[in-house]
């Protein structure tokens, strides 16, 4: 079973799965924060352009980590309705954390993008990456979204993913790609020896080397 020693280890493995689509006009795509310093190697290895999606989590508000469903910009979302079911979320509950979601998600497209307009990726193949999926609902959300800017293929990229998880996403892109999707998966950080909190900063800085080694 895969461990990865940090997010740089697990980038440098994923750039190498992705060699292949060097020569496909590729624009990456990092889910904040922790998807970004894997995104950033696989930018570097397959020199293309490497972009943000502001995606957040809708966590139960007891729960926060754990995900009824997610949101990314342009009024994209993903309600999975069989959690919302289960645990009897109220729609009062469910627009609370949805506006302290938007309100962040604002934030950060502030902070990261200076609210610039996306691209439109007619002739690309947008490759959407994070350091991992747990329940999917971000990874639902960022694949929506990607496919509004009209990419030639899309595809997702992760170190490391639970199974039932992968199995939804695979239907949704052009490609899935993912080393290591561990029978005994229950969160993604144990498949990190470091597995650190991402910095804003540490995001802004990556986003603006990457775009400094390309020109």
């Amino acid at each position: 079973m895969i461990v990865y020693e940090d997010r740089q280890d697990a980038g440098e493995g994923l750039a190498d799965e992705l060699i292949n689509y060097k020569d496909n006009n590729p624009y990456i795509f990092a889910l904040p924060r922790g998807g970004v310093p894997v995104a950033y190697q696989v930018s570097e290895k397959l020199k293309c352009p490497l972009d943000i999606i502001t995606v957040r989590k809708l966590g139960v508000p007891w729960h926060p980590e754990f995900a009824f469903g997610a949101i990314a910009p342009d009024g994209v979302k993903v309600i999975h309705e069989d959690v919302v079911d289960r645990l009897n979320l109220t729609k009062e509950q469910i627009e609370r954390v949805k506006s302290e979601e938007i309100e962040e998600m604002e934030r950060r497209t502030k902070v990261y993008r200076k609210n610039l307009d996306y691209p439109n990726l007619a002739e690309n193949t947008a490759i959407i990456i994070d350091d991992g999926i747990a329940t999917g609902a971000t990874m639902h959300a960022a694949v929506k979204f990607v496919k509004k800017l009209k990419p030639e293929r899309t595809i997702i990229a992760v170190p490391v993913s639970a199974g039932d998880s992968a199995d939804k996403l695979q239907e949704e892109v052009d490609d899935f790609i993912c080393p290591s999707i561990p029978p005994n998966f229950s969160a993604v950080g144990q498949w990190y020896r470091k597995f650190t909190q991402t910095s804003d900063e540490q995001v802004i800085k990556l986003l603006k080397k990457s775009k400094n080694n390309l020109n």
